[in-house]
Formats: C-alpha cells, structure tokens, sequence
C-alpha cells in the first residue's frame, strides 16, 4: 500500500487491484492528475467532511469519471450529491470495497463531524485528515503500517488570538501529536515528503 498526499491536501492509497482517493479540494485537472492513472483504475473516494476544501469538485469528478463516492450519512445529507454513485454509513462502521476493508470512525471538529479512516489491504493504514485526536480516538490508529496526519494545527504569530484559540480547539498541535504518537513505530506523514518518524528522530537528536 501506498499513500501520497497531494497539493490540496488529498491522500491517494495505491493498492494492487485499484486506487481510492480521499477528499477532494483541487480544481478538477488537479484532481484528475493526482487521482487518475492509466494503468490503475481508481475504484472510489472517500470523503471525509463536507467542508469546501475537503468537497469542492468531488461532485464534478464523479460523475465525469463515474466515481462511486463514500461518506458518513451526515456528510451525504449536507452535501446533496446527485447523478453519482454514493455508498454512505453511519461510523463507526466498516465498508469492503472490492476486498479493501475502510473503516470510517468520528472525530469530533467544531460544528461538523468529520470521520477517519483506517484502511487494510496488503497492509494497515490510519487517514486524518481534519479534527483534535485524543488518547481514545488515536488508540485504534496505533497499530497501523503508515499513518497520514493531515490535522496538525499552525500558529503564526500574525495571527488574532481568536484564531489561534478556535486552531488550538480544533486541530491537533505538532506537540500534541509527539505526545499522542510517542510510542508509535510506524510510518507517518505530515505533509509531502515529510515523515513524522524523521521529524522527532531530528528534534531529539
């Protein structure tokens, strides 16, 4: 299994028998160049919130390529997808895809309920890619090969101090996730070609 992370914030697993993309967010030839290719047909998207830079064109690039589109039942509700394939549950919960076990589970962000995702085949994988994992919700995550931690909340010091406190709420900071993955011996991504294993190898040299 593979996992790449691409430049809007999308994940693309690469497995044996077909790819599943997570999330989209890009313009639709973005989408297409990072999800697409010739000699590997893509067999689903997930998607995990509704929220736009998670959902923009994954409407438009369902339905051009005939995409079946996975998602809690809350996201399907507020997102009203239409003329698309769409496989929908109520998390926790586990879909098989074409003998790819996905399973969906809650996390708590704000106003909108996003889920995560571990995904098996040839392999263990954990997907976060939005809300404030605690000890409880990044227990199931700790025995997986590879782990994507898209959820890692950036403070800048321009910043007005209700932003930085609705950051603090919602996202995880990279200290946060140092302590919650401490004793975490897999791979896992931050953003790409960034691994967290080197970044705390490199911190605590």
């Amino acid at each position: 299994m593979n996992l790449t992370v691409n430049r809007f914030g999308g994940v693309l697993i690469g497995l044996p028998r077909g790819n599943i993309a997570v999330n989209g967010g890009g313009t639709l030839e973005e989408m297409e160049k990072a999800y697409l290719h010739k000699d590997i047909p893509l067999i689903g998207l997930v998607l995990t919130s509704e929220h736009i830079n998670r959902s923009r064109n994954v409407e438009l690039f369902a339905k051009k390529h005939h995409i079946p589109v996975l998602s809690s039942f809350i996201v399907q509700c507020n997102m009203k997808l239409h003329d698309v394939p769409v496989l929908y549950c109520f998390p926790p919960a586990e879909i098989n895809l074409y003998g790819v076990k996905i399973r969906m589970l809650h996390i708590r962000y704000d106003s909108v309920d996003p889920i995560y995702l571990i995904v098996e085949a040839d392999g263990k994988a954990g997907i976060v890619i939005d809300g404030k994992l605690n000890e409880t919700s990044a227990e199931p995550l700790m025995d997986c090969d590879d782990l994507v931690l898209l959820n890692r909340g950036t403070i800048r010091e321009s910043m007005p101090l209700r932003l930085i406190r609705r950051v603090q709420s919602v996202y995880n900071s990279e200290q946060e996730l140092r302590s919650l993955f401490r004793n975490y011996r897999g791979n896992a991504i931050y953003a790409p070609g960034e691994t967290l294993s080197k970044k705390l190898d490199a911190k605590e040299a």
